[in-house]
């Protein structure tokens, strides 16, 4: 049946151009007996005719015809090429965004300040405080001293590792003990408050820092101390260290009495 429509189709297509090169070839003819033309004309009317005998004139129609669907198909491939690259685009867009967005880390310009703020402080009792440490259950594993604002060396500067912390209910006096033999007793402290990687005693009414020479010998002769006391709206501050002469300008009640960080 395929065969059929195509043989009636190239038919048909060959009955219409030897109409058409019938009518060329008279018209050629008519003006050659006309105007006397010579033998030059009736040798292209024989050409015409070799041409749709040869049925070149057929094929070239035929290659007019799908020239179109050429045209089409050219369209749909560089259409679906458009496509393909858009969306290939927009995936890798939003990846790069997604990767850039994750990749970028807020800065922070006061990461103790900023800690400080998203830390929640667990209230503590001088024996909550005490049995907490002992049971090695406590967030805080040392740190620097800081006495109602003034440090125990430069701030920042040096750790004191906690081992162990006791604690004499009768006396109200708290004791932390630290690696290097330092003792730090604390006298009616209350007011604890401990955070994620510091604690403070905002109360007490004295402490007394004891420590050996760091460097020497731990004997008698090089064993110091900070004696600071509060009084009713003072803060005085005693030391027997030896090679320097100490500043207690900076204590003031307006800072915790102790404070580890």
């Amino acid at each position: 049946m395929k065969m059929l429509c195509k043989d009636s189709k190239q038919h048909a297509t060959k009955v219409f151009a030897k109409a058409g090169l019938n009518i060329v070839t008279s018209a050629m003819c008519k003006h050659q007996q006309r105007f006397g033309l010579d033998v030059q004309c009736s040798a292209l009317v024989h050409n015409f005719n070799n041409i749709f005998l040869n049925e070149h004139l057929y094929q070239a129609g035929q290659s007019m015809k799908s020239l179109p669907s050429q045209i089409l198909e050219r369209y749909r491939q560089f259409k679906m090429t458009y496509l393909l690259i858009l969306a290939a685009s927009t995936i890798v867009f939003y990846i790069a965004r997604h990767f850039f967005k994750g990749a970028k880390a807020p800065t922070n310009s006061n990461p103790i300040k900023n800690s400080k703020q998203i830390d929640t402080a667990i209230q503590l009792t001088p024996k909550q405080f005490a049995e907490k440490y002992k049971t090695n259950q406590g967030q805080v594993k040392g740190g620097t001293l800081c006495f109602w604002g003034h440090w125990f060396g430069r701030p920042y500067d040096n750790l004191h590792q906690i081992t162990s912390v006791g604690y004499d209910t009768d006396l109200n006096i708290l004791t932390i003990h630290f690696s290097e033999q330092e003792t730090l007793t604390v006298t009616n402290p209350s007011d604890i408050e401990e955070y994620r990687s510091s604690f403070q005693i905002n109360q007490a009414d004295k402490v007394y820092w004891q420590w050996y020479y760091y460097g020497k010998t731990q004997e008698e002769e090089n064993l110091f101390y900070y004696d600071i006391t509060k009084n009713e709206s003072t803060v005085t501050g005693l030391t027997n260290a030896n090679w320097y002469k100490a500043d207690w300008s900076d204590l003031t009640l307006t800072k915790p009495a102790v404070l580890l960080t």
